[in-house]
């Protein structure tokens, strides 16, 4: 993959992201959480965007 100019960073990079995508998959499926109903999410984006991530 070096060859084609990725570099050593955006490996690691998309390991991380692998690592944490599948510990979380995990823990969602054990711990049974469960998706908010379509009306939070409009709702929290507007939040999001008033306040930020804070």
């Amino acid at each position: 993959m070096l060859d084609t100019g990725v570099t050593r960073e955006a490996i690691r990079d998309a390991f991380y992201v692998a690592f944490l995508f599948n510990t979380y998959d995990r823990l969602a499926d054990t711990l049974g959480w469960e998706l908010p109903d379509e009306s939070y999410y409009p709702k929290s984006g507007r939040f999001l965007l008033k306040k930020g991530y804070l």
